[in-house]
Order: C-alpha cells, then sequence, then structure tokens
C-alpha cells in the first residue's frame, strides 16, 4: 500500500469560500450535523448553507475533512450527466474531441464508461460544485477521460480497468479546487496528493482509483511528480492517464497550433511516454500550422538568441556547477544534473549541438517546415529548463538561502536561469 502522510486542509480557506458561495446559485444543506474537532455542532443536519457560514466554518477545525462528506446540492450532478456533457463535446469543434470520434466511429464504449462511473454524494457534490465554479477543470477532466478510453480501446484494455481509467481520469483534477489560484504557481505540483488524499476518504475508490490520479503526473524516467517514480513503479492504468491528460492539456479547442504542440512534447520526450499510446493520438501536420507558425518568425535572429540561451545554460552548468559534481554532491544538484542529461539528450537527438547551435539554422529561411520544427523545439526546450527550476526550487526551498559552497553555486547557477528563462 502506497504511504502518502500529507493531510488535507482543515479548515479550507479557498474551497470552503466558494462552497458558501455556490449557495447563491444553487441550494446547498447540510446532509449531516457539521461538528467541530472538538465535539461542538457547528451547524445542524437539514441547514441550507449560505455565505453567513464562511466565518463560523473557518474558526474551528472540523471533524469530517472533507467538508464533501457533510454537503448536498438541489439537482446533484450525475453519472449520466458526465456523458450529456461529454457528448456536448464531441459535438463542438474541439480537435482533440473530433479526433477521438474519428477513431472510435462509434462513441457506445464512452457512453457506457462514463454513465457507469459511481458518484457518492461528497464526490457528487464535489462534481456539481466544479461544473459552476471551475468549468475549465471539470470540461478539462471530461476530454481527458475521453482520451483515456479512447487510448484504453485501441489496447483492447479489459472493461473493469476502462471503468477504473474513466474513473480516474474524472477525479484527477479535483485537487485544483483547493489551490488558490494565487498561489496556483507554487503549489500546483500538489495537485494529486490532494486529489489522491480526497479519494482515500472513501473505501469505493481507494486503493483502485486514488493511486491511479496520485501517479498521473510521474513519467517513466522519473522526471514527473509528486513522488519522481520511474517505469514500473507508476501504476500502469496512470501511464496511459499521464498520455491523455497531457493530450487534453496542450490539444485545445479547434487551433491547429495546439496539435503541433502536442507532436513536439511527445518527439522530444520519448522517455516520459509510453511511445505505444502516443502514437493514437499525434495528430498529422496541416498547412494551416505550419503557416502559422513560419509567419510568427520575423526572422532568424530570435531563433538564434534562443539557442545561443540554451547552449549558454549548459555551458554555464558545466563551468560553474561540474566541477562539484563529485560522489557525494548534494542531492538536489544530483537531481539537476540527472534533469539536464536527459534534456540535452533529447536536444542531442533533434539535432542540437551546443558548441555549435547555429547549426540548426542553417538554410531554413524559406523552409516553414523545418522554421516550425525549431520553433517548437525552442519553446519546448525553454519550457523543460522552467520546469527543472521550479521542480528544484519546490523540493527543496533552502537552495535560495544556502547553507553548503555546493549549494550556493547551484543557487548562483539557477539565479543564472532565471535571468534568461
Amino acid at each position: 500500500m502506497i504511504q502518502v502522510n500529507d493531510d488535507l486542509p482543515n479548515p479550507d480557506p479557498y474551497y470552503i469560500r466558494n462552497v458558501t458561495e455556490f449557495s447563491d446559485v444553487r441550494k446547498v444543506v447540510c446532509s449531516e450535523d457539521i461538528y467541530s474537532s472538538t465535539g461542538i455542532k457547528l451547524v445542524a443536519q437539514g441547514t441550507p448553507i449560505n455565505r453567513n457560514f464562511y466565518d463560523k466554518l473557518m474558526r474551528h477545525k472540523l471533524a469530517a475533512a472533507p467538508i464533501d462528506k457533510n454537503l448536498s446540492v438541489e439537482g446533484a450532478l450525475t453519472a449520466r450527466d458526465l456523458w450529456l456533457d461529454t457528448e456536448q463535446l464531441f459535438d463542438s469543434d474541439d480537435r482533440l474531441m473530433q479526433r477521438i470520434r474519428s477513431g472510435l466511429g462509434d462513441l457506445t464504449v464512452i457512453q457506457q464508461r462514463l454513465s457507469g462511473i459511481v458518484l457518492n454524494s461528497a464526490l457528487a457534490f464535489k462534481l456539481t460544485l466544479a461544473r459552476e465554479k471551475w468549468p475549465v477543470i471539470y470540461q478539462h477532466s471530461l476530454r481527458v477521460a475521453a482520451a483515456s478510453l479512447y487510448l484504453a480501446s485501441q489496447i483492447r484494455l479489459s472493461a473493469d480497468n476502462q471503468h477504473k481509467l474513466a474513473s480516474a481520469a474524472i477525479f484527477h483534477d479535483l485537487g485544483e479546487m483547493h489551490i488558490n489560484p494565487e498561489v496556483l504557481d507554487k503549489q500546483f505540483y500538489a495537485h494529486p496528493v490532494i486529489s489522491y488524499l480526497l479519494l482515500r476518504e472513501y473505501p469505493e475508490y481507494h486503493p483502485d482509483i486514488s493511486e491511479i490520479v496520485l501517479d498521473h503526473h510521474e513519467r517513466l524516467d522519473g522526471s514527473g511528480y509528486p513522488r519522481h517514480l520511474t517505469a514500473h513503479d507508476i501504476h500502469p492504468l496512470a501511464q496511459i492517464l499521464a498520455v491523455a491528460e497531457v493530450t487534453g492539456s496542450l490539444c485545445t479547442g479547434s487551433h491547429d497550433q495546439s496539435s503541433e504542440r502536442l507532436n513536439m512534447a511527445f518527439k522530444f520526450n520519448p522517455g516520459q511516454f509510453r511511445n505505444d499510446l502516443a502514437q493514437y493520438l499525434l495528430a498529422p501536420r496541416t498547412p494551416n500550422a505550419t503557416q502559422q507558425f513560419a509567419e510568427d518568425i520575423k526572422d532568424l535572429d530570435a531563433l538564434r538568441a534562443s539557442l545561443d540561451d540554451i547552449a549558454g545554460l549548459l555551458a554555464a552548468w558545466d563551468a560553474m556547477v561540474g566541477p562539484h559534481l563529485r560522489q557525494h554532491a548534494p542531492r538536489p544538484m544530483r537531481y539537476v544534473a540527472d534533469r539536464l542529461d536527459i534534456l540535452k539528450k533529447n536536444l542531442f537527438d533533434a539535432g542540437f549541438d551546443p558548441t555549435s547551435p547555429h547549426r540548426m539554422t542553417h538554410d531554413i529561411e524559406t523552409d516553414r517546415d523545418c522554421l516550425l520544427e525549431l520553433n517548437l523545439l525552442i519553446r519546448e526546450a525553454r519550457w523543460q529548463v522552467r520546469n527543472i527550476l521550479g521542480e528544484t526550487l519546490r523540493q527543496w526551498p533552502e537552495i535560495d538561502q544556502p547553507a553548503q559552497p555546493a549549494l550556493q553555486t547551484l543557487h548562483d547557477w539557477i539565479e543564472h536561469a532565471r535571468e534568461r528563462f
């Protein structure tokens, strides 16, 4: 059994504020008495919740966490609603949903799996709230569920595993509802754990579904989060969900460019995802996408400057931190070194030579396909660098005030990278 020792926020100011505000548009009622952790009855069963309860709930640690256990909402979302809302997305001009429809032909399997998801009263409440207050999270989950089930059908996953995968896809981002957008950049990495902890409260979702949710941002090469697992340690169904999730995140709406971003993400990070799955979601390049990206590039100077930034960053690492990379180097330094090794390998495989970065721009001024590839490559590389910096500081915040000389060197390199990325 996986051990996760984190606790849910209690009380949870951001979430409780949204719950009490939700009562302005839907009738929210206490389905059970709400008690403080010291046994004080705060709200009686059957009492309608409104904004006036916010301060009262916030003054006490609650006996039941999450608070959803004690609440019900008029017209709560059902599993059938999950399918009906997904069907609307299939009828829209959403490029990903169109591709899934074309690949499946018959949407019966998606209808059956979504309509068969078990929703207890607490999660029905939370999804109803998500649809009203966090529609982006809600619709993203529907799209990811559709993509997950499409992949499951391609590899002939069993009906039972399809059910688990669909449920995990619907629930995978519930943790984001508990993170204030003002601190989302710093706490986003926590959302798989929060989602896991929410599901852990209910035996019908734990551990079969909760563990898939916990692992959905892990990557096969160990570069994911929250636990940096590698291949065989990642839940097999989470590996499918990971491919569907990145597809749902990058391939949005009806834009050609989102498909190109997805193609580059899979191409540039072959060690992160199951390649046998990614192939089913790759989109053919369209003339519109090529023209749009190429026209965004005024000349090669900006591309060359970005290539110089990447080459300079790697050279600075070798010069500043390389001498400290001995056997007993601090763990954060070894972590960054491992992540940069993956980045360098992927760049090298794409044709990037840090000792001669401008070689990639030779004779491609009028080649739109090459310009597109290079532009996307640079975008992905810069995103990877920012991800490395963010994850390093998240795990080891003490780097900002280093006590060891080696960590001071790492701090200096990170500051150097921050200035350029």
